[in-house]
């Protein structure tokens, strides 16, 4: 604004000090011993509420703990041992035919990649 030599209004000044001190009230407010000591103590009952959670029910999620099914139907069955859900032959079945796609999709992506690959190098011989 200043390279453009505009002013600002009166109303923009307000604005302006009134959020400037929105912003030092709560700093202040966040520096008080006492409010410290709220937020200590709000993080502690969570982290004991979590505790009590996985108690009593167990893991139920960990960061990076499927990454094993993406090896096939054989490491999701024991991935859903692990997790006591029985895996029955419509599961095995599920879990192969899953596997039967996957197997495809990626072979029709690698012969069309192929095909790519050689229709560029045709074109370089060409010209």
């Amino acid at each position: 604004m200043r390279k453009a030599e505009i002013s600002s209004g009166k109303h923009s000044w307000k604005e302006a000090r009134q959020r400037e001190k929105g912003r030092i009230k709560q700093t202040e407010h966040r520096a008080q011993e006492k409010h410290k000591q709220y937020r200590r103590t709000r993080r502690q009952a969570e982290q004991r509420e979590e505790d009590l959670h996985v108690t009593r029910e167990g893991m139920t999620y960990v960061a990076g703990g499927f990454d094993e099914t993406q090896l096939g139907a054989a490491s999701r069955e024991k991935m859903m041992e692990r997790l006591s859900i029985p895996a029955g032959k419509f599961t095995k079945r599920a879990s192969t035919l899953k596997d039967k796609k996957r197997a495809k999709k990626s072979d029709l992506q690698a012969s069309a990649k192929e095909k790519k690959r050689q229709q560029a190098e045709r074109l370089t011989q060409t010209r």
